[in-house]
Order: C-alpha cells, then structure tokens, then sequence
C-alpha cells in the first residue's frame, strides 16, 4: 500500500473510521523517524524521481506564486503583461541591491508592504522570475 492511500486512512481514522493495525504501526514508526532527525518525506515513504521537485520545492513556489498576485494586485495596474515586466523591473532592481544585504535575515527587516513582498518573493522563490513565467503565474488568479 502506498504512503499516499495510508495518509488516507489515517485521516479516515481521525474521523473515527477504524484504523488497520498495520498503517498504525506505519504511522508511528515515520513520527518516531522524524522525532529522530529523519526527513519527513523520507520517513514516510516518499519517493521523488529523479527530475521530480520535492514538496518542499513546490510548496515555496506556490508560496512565491501567491505573493507574486499579491504584489500585482495591491501595487500594479495596467494589463497584466504590463504588471508582470514592472514586476520583473522592480524585483530585479531590489534583488541586485537590498537583497543582497538583507537575503540571510532569518526575518524580513522592511516596514513597507511592497519591499516585504519583494523580500518574501525572492526567500520563496531564490531569484527573479521571468517576465513569462511571472506572466503564467499572474494568467492563474484570472
């Protein structure tokens, strides 16, 4: 049985389905892995394929996709070709001067929305995305 349907079954059982002894066991083997230092997906049985990201990788892209709607939303008008090549300008412009101050803080140090967003994107994200790319990610709030 994959990770995947036993996830599926503990959840279940959180509902007050009954849980097989088995998955049980499989559960609180992966909770004690973790406690010990294991990587949860390791843990639990995930495997990624070679060229696949991991779901930390998609998380934070998902993350840096949604404050990237966000930051068109709140601070740029026009079409959203025209939101998307000032968003690149802008978070270029911050990413080759600030960031490279401010790209270790565990915490983001600015008190403006914008320049938090910015800060965020890039922590979510590593670097600046494509006017294309930024373009793709704005076409999916629509």
């Amino acid at each position: 049985m994959s990770a995947p349907f036993r996830f599926a079954a503990v959840a279940a059982a959180l509902d007050g389905a009954p849980l097989d002894a088995g998955i049980r066991k499989w559960f609180l083997d992966a909770v004690g892995k973790i406690s010990q230092g294991v990587a949860p997906d390791s843990a639990f049985g995930f495997r990624i394929k070679p060229g696949q990201r991991s779901w930390q990788t998609k998380t934070a892209l998902a993350e840096g996709d949604d404050l990237s709607r966000e930051l068109a939303r709140r601070f740029y008008r026009g079409s959203r070709n025209r939101q998307a090549e000032m968003i690149r300008n802008d978070l270029s412009n911050y990413e080759s001067t600030t960031w490279l101050r401010c790209r270790s803080d565990p915490d983001c140090r600015h008190r403006d929305d914008r320049r938090r967003l910015y800060w965020q994107i890039l922590k979510a994200r590593g670097r600046t995305p494509s006017v294309r790319l930024i373009n793709i990610i704005l076409s999916a709030c629509l």
